[in-house]
């Protein structure tokens, strides 16, 4: 077996990853440690193929003869499988691309593929567009200037793979019984995600409030906004409400939450409003607030950032570079749900 130089072997050294050893179509063993121990415990050995792994499981190369010669191919850092085959003496690779596994996005690409066809299924109970998209505030679609400002000079890399990965998961569509889920998705959560009757009025079966404690690590997880007085009672008048000016400090009440924590409605001015009609009219990140008042100014501090309802971004990014597969994510947001290909 030879294993080049540089590339595979460099990546393997600073990654202290797994080293994957079969033989024919088995198995042989997985040492965890420095790539040059682990090589030298199998000097010897008769093995038809090694897989070098990293430690959140994607492969990163893979080595073995075929017809006699010396081989090696480099995988990325997708998780590609290798088979591996013993067709009259030869050894033949054949490498699958694990499209559930992927460390990748797919998860995101299957929720948002099976979220319009839901949409459009359900066209008729619309007023007017049944799906709509805001290149300019990058909701929804990412125009190629904007892919470009984020991406550089690794665009038709980063392009290319992506490109790669949503072929690869094309025909793959979330169900709930005979029609395709309303899969909705958001950046990050409170921790838990919200039930949909809470944001939308609607209890759907499979759009419950489940863990997604990951969300906590994420950046700008907790996000404070100031309003003065001024500002917020012009944002308040826009829901018909009119606060006392001699008195800003009583606008505000308790609030009530749901009991995935988000505010499910609070008094102000007198009135009940809903959590999500607030964050709307203020413009706040998330349905997940408190309220202060201070010297003059209103203080509203967020966690999370979105509806809620769903999908988490953060939280699915994090469960997968903990190893789990996409459809183990989408079964765990969606519960209930079959992906069907």
């Amino acid at each position: 077996i030879q294993i080049g130089s540089g590339g595979v072997g460099e990546n393997l050294q600073g990654a202290g990853a797994n080293l994957i050893c079969r033989q024919g179509c088995g198995e042989v063993s997985v040492r965890h440690g420095d790539f040059r121990q682990q090589m030298d415990a199998f000097q010897g050995a008769v093995l038809s193929a090694i897989v070098f792994q990293h430690g959140k499981g994607g492969v990163l190369g893979a080595a073995g003869k075929i017809g006699g010669d010396q081989h090696q191919f480099g995988l990325g850092t997708r998780r590609d499988a290798l088979r591996i085959c013993d067709c009259g003496g030869q050894i033949q690779f054949r490498f699958l691309i694990q499209r559930q596994q992927c460390l990748g996005c797919a998860h995101g690409i299957v929720a948002a593929h099976t979220y319009a066809l839901y949409c459009r299924d359900h066209a008729a109970l619309q007023s007017g567009a049944w799906l709509t998209v805001d290149p300019a505030r990058r909701q929804g679609c990412l125009t190629e200037p904007v892919l470009r400002s984020y991406w550089g000079t690794a665009y038709e890399e980063n392009y290319a793979r992506l490109s790669a990965l949503v072929d690869s998961v094309l025909t793959d569509v979330l169900y709930y019984g005979s029609a395709p889920a309303g899969a909705s998705y958001f950046a990050i959560s409170n921790g838990m995600t919200e039930a949909s009757e809470n944001v939308w009025g609607t209890a759907l079966p499979y759009l419950v409030a489940v863990d997604s404690s990951t969300d906590l690590n994420a950046d700008n997880y907790l996000y404070t906004v100031q309003f003065t007085a001024e500002q917020m009672q012009q944002a308040l008048a826009g829901l018909g409400l009119l606060p006392d000016p001699a008195a800003p400090a009583n606008w505000f009440g308790e609030a009530a939450l749901t009991p995935s924590g988000y505010v499910a409605s609070l008094p102000v001015c007198g009135q009940s409003v809903t959590g999500p009609a607030l964050r709307k009219a203020l413009g706040l990140r998330s349905a997940c607030f408190t309220v202060q008042y201070q010297e003059g100014s209103f203080l509203l501090t967020t966690k999370g950032y979105g509806h809620g309802v769903g999908l988490s971004q953060w939280g699915a990014k994090a469960l997968a570079e903990q190893g789990q597969s996409a459809e183990e994510i989408l079964a765990h947001y969606f519960p209930g749900t079959e992906l069907r290909r």
